[in-house]
C-alpha cells in the first residue's frame, strides 16, 4: 500500500507542475495523499471525505479528477462537468486542461497532450484520472 500511495503523489505532483503550474518559476503547488482503495486524502493538514475511492487496475492507481482538481487547489467553480460530451475540464490560475472519458489525449490551453491509459467514468458518476 505505501508503494501505491507514493504512486498517487508522485503523481499530483508530476500533474501539478505539468498542467496547472506552467511556468510558475518559484510557485509551490499544494500537496495531497490519497491512499488507494481509501474514501478520504489528507490535503493541508486536513482529513477530506470523498464519495468515491481511488483504485488500481492494470498497474495503475485511478484518482477521482474532482478531488484531486481541489487538492491542487482549483475552486469548486473551476470543475466542469459535461454529461453529453463526458468532457472535465479544470480551471485555476490562467490553465484549462479538458479530459474526456475514454479518451488519452488530455488538452491543456488547447494543446493535446498524449496520455498512456484514458479516464474512467464509474459510479457514483465520478471521472477517475489514470495516475502512475
Amino acid at each position: 500500500m505505501h508503494i501505491r500511495a507514493f504512486a498517487v503523489l508522485a503523481c499530483l505532483a508530476a500533474f501539478a507542475l505539468l498542467v496547472l503550474w506552467p511556468g510558475a518559476v518559484g510557485a509551490s503547488p499544494p500537496g495531497a495523499v490519497f491512499l488507494v482503495g481509501g474514501t478520504r486524502y489528507l490535503a493541508e493538514d486536513r482529513l477530506i471525505q470523498m464519495d468515491a475511492a481511488s483504485f488500481v487496475d492494470g498497474g495503475r492507481a485511478f484518482v477521482p479528477v474532482r478531488y484531486l482538481a481541489y487538492a491542487l487547489g482549483v475552486p469548486e467553480d473551476g470543475v466542469e462537468w459535461d454529461g453529453a460530451a463526458q468532457r472535465v475540464a479544470l480551471s485555476a490560475r490562467g490553465t484549462r486542461a479538458e479530459l474526456v472519458v475514454g479518451s488519452r489525449v488530455l488538452t491543456v490551453n488547447g494543446r493535446p497532450v498524449f496520455m498512456d491509459v484514458s479516464p474512467r467514468l464509474l459510479p457514483p458518476g465520478r471521472v477517475f484520472l489514470p495516475a502512475r
